[in-house]
């Protein structure tokens, strides 16, 4: 059972990652979600970690890794090898800074409802 848990926070975050790069052209009208204007990237990248994190808020750090894992096999099978993919590959990975800001969110926020967390507390 303790396997279980990352890895699915594994798969639902590389499910959100694929799903925001293969709605972003019917959402957004740009082919590539970075290209958009407005929110749909980042605010899609927090809210991708905050959901895959739901599942296993232990497992908070697998979300990022999921969502850069699905970004990339996205853009892998959907735009192919390119001379920048590797460039691509990079900024998803600088990208999952952002998911992992949104996991953290979800996790902070549990274990300070489940009393885990003690705020008050001053050095």
């Amino acid at each position: 059972m303790k396997v279980l848990k990352p890895v699915l926070v594994l798969i639902i975050g590389s499910a959100l990652g694929w799903a925001l790069w293969h709605f972003s052209e019917g959402a957004t009208g740009s082919k590539e979600p970075w290209d958009a204007g407005g929110l749909y990237f980042m605010g899609g990248l927090y809210v991708a970690g905050i959901l895959a994190t739901v599942v296993s808020p232990r497992n908070f750090f697998w979300a990022p890794v999921g969502v850069i894992i699905g970004q990339i096999l996205f853009q892998f099978i959907n735009i192919g090898l390119s001379p920048f993919f590797l460039l691509g590959c990079l900024f998803h990975i600088l990208y999952g800074a952002i998911a992992l800001a949104g996991a953290a969110t979800y996790f902070g926020l549990y274990e300070l409802i489940r009393g885990r967390m003690d705020i008050t507390a001053v050095d």
